[in-house]
């Protein structure tokens, strides 16, 4: 039996399938793992995986997940920003009068918290995290040439008897 046949392989395999198909479909990790009989966490971990062959085989599924988060997120960043906007802020707190409580403030400085970790979600989703890329050119000498070279630098020099030594230039 080869590894490619081994059931349980074939079962994994088959459960990654499913629940990428579900994660596209919009389902959370818990309703996967309702769904497909797993632990939340071997949800998170099939579909990782799933996503990770299919970038490597440049599969358009793991496109399409990328796309669903980013709608996901950019959902869940224009709700928060309804109340982290200072504008909006300070015109509940105009509404509110003298019962304006620092509860309201509170409430804007966990929103606005809420939405850097989703503007930081976003960023990471559309890689512009990615490390920044340089190109270099090496030249690489062979330290025997260079040796050859001066040997043969100094070969040409050399004295025959009855006649003066050219001096070696001095290094520095």
């Amino acid at each position: 039996m080869t590894a490619k046949t081994n059931p349980r392989r074939m079962i994994a395999a088959e459960r990654r399938r499913q629940c990428l198909e579900l994660r596209v479909q919009g389902k959370s990790f818990q309703q996967i793992a309702e769904r497909v009989g797993i632990s939340k966490q071997a949800a998170h971990k099939h579909v990782s995986r799933a996503l990770e062959s299919n970038l490597r085989r440049g599969d358009a599924s793991a496109e399409i997940h990328r796309e669903l988060e980013l709608q996901r997120v950019d959902r869940i960043l224009d709700l928060v920003m309804e109340y982290a906007d200072p504008d909006r802020l300070a015109s509940r707190m105009d509404a509110a009068g003298p019962q304006f409580s620092g509860g309201m403030v509170d409430e804007a400085l966990r929103a606005a918290d809420k939405a850097l970790k989703a503007t930081e979600l976003r960023a990471k989703l559309l890689g512009l995290f990615a490390p920044i890329k340089t190109e270099a050119e090496v030249i690489v000498t062979d330290a025997r040439e260079d040796l050859a070279s001066r040997i043969a630098r100094l070969a040409a020099r050399s004295v025959t008897p009855g006649s003066d030594p050219e001096p070696e230039p001095k290094r520095g």
